[in-house]
């Protein structure tokens, strides 16, 4: 009866307008450490859109909130809104939670993939977990992945490869190639820089990509020739298999060899 009741209603929404443009109001509540009684109530029922909080206030009270409010589809919609905050921990906190909601669908994926050429350790580490842990990554996320292949910095494209490589090394296979999201105009020069710049585990995902795209025009096939002297087994693979694909290896790098 009381949940029915006109000044319950009152209360609520008073409670709501609070958690929109109180700031302390938030802060308070964030150094609560056990769920809060009156978030049960706040949470019960149907909630007016415009009411409902955003996402990186749900992430600031999330210890006093319960446990199955952050995987509704409300919640979920919010956090997603979420990765691009401006502050690092709460774009990592808004990926740990829509993996730990298995959130998959198409435009949750697209919102994370956008993530992955972020240049801080955090973000990047709960991208991947995310990523690693998807049953299949849509074509919507491969797109955009190929998008930031093209991106005019070459650090975020470098960081973007990394990304992708470690994914594919922990999913055991690499990330599926599709015509839409991988054949941009830039992006074998990305992957060609991967090769020359990347980690090992870079470098095989790059050279195994360039071998999927067909690249191999006589400045890569020099580049991968050079890799083959330090390339771990993972690269020695790669560059075996890139190799064995070409109908004509350029003279320059058999002269490598």
């Amino acid at each position: 009866l009381f949940t029915k009741h006109k000044s319950y209603q009152k209360l609520r929404e008073m409670f709501w307008l609070k958690l929109k443009t109180q700031e302390t109001f938030i802060a308070d509540l964030g150094e609560v450490r056990s769920v809060d009684p009156r978030m049960e109530l706040l949470f019960h029922g149907d909630i007016p859109e415009e009411f409902f909080p955003e996402g990186k206030t749900l992430i600031k009270i999330r210890k006093s909130l319960p446990a199955q409010v952050l995987s509704t589809p409300r919640a979920i919609r919010a956090l997603a809104d979420a990765i691009g905050d401006k502050d690092m921990e709460t774009r990592a906190m808004a990926v740990f939670f829509l993996t730990e909601a298995k959130a998959e669908d198409a435009a949750i994926q697209a919102a994370v993939a956008r993530a992955i050429g972020d240049g801080e350790l955090a973000p990047s580490e709960t991208v991947r977990r995310y990523f690693i842990q998807v049953e299949k990554i849509h074509p919507a996320a491969l797109d955009i992945f190929g998008q930031l292949l093209e991106h005019p910095d070459p650090n975020t494209r470098l960081q973007v490869v990394f990304n992708l490589s470690q994914i594919s090394l922990d999913r055991k296979s690499p990330i599926p190639l599709t015509s839409q999201a991988f054949t941009g105009p830039k992006i074998q020069t990305a992957l060609h820089e991967v090769v020359q710049r990347g980690d090992k585990v870079a470098r095989a995902y790059a050279i195994h990509t360039l071998n999927k795209l067909k690249a191999y025009s006589s400045s890569i096939q020099v580049t991968i020739a050079m890799e083959s002297k330090g390339a771990g087994l993972a690269g020695v693979m790669a560059i075996a298999e890139y190799f064995s694909q070409v109908n004509e290896i350029d003279p320059e790098a058999i002269k490598v060899f």
